[in-house]
């Protein structure tokens, strides 16, 4: 199922984390799509199901294999060292 936005990649399951430093570094699932009056969240909940979100499209991103083998988001260069 695709999200409504034209701006957004990402799909109701997939597993992100947020960009932002205020944020706690766990995995969130994308649980719902936008709103019409909130085009530019998502709907995410917690890896462990107990937390639900709003969360900006733009400050959140794909999690890496090593973060999701993690459960956690890493630090960028951890992130990217999957990659390389």
């Amino acid at each position: 199922m695709e999200l409504e936005s034209a701006e957004s990649d990402f799909l109701v399951g997939d597993v992100v984390v947020s960009t932002c430093n205020g944020i706690i570094p766990i995995l969130f699932e994308i649980t719902e799509s936008p709103h019409a009056s909130f085009d530019e969240y998502v709907r995410c909940r917690s890896m462990s199901g107990v937390i639900s979100y709003w969360l900006a499209i733009n400050e959140i991103r794909t999690a890496t294999t090593a973060e999701v083998q993690a459960n956690r988001r890493l630090e960028a260069e951890h992130a990217l060292a999957e990659v390389s």
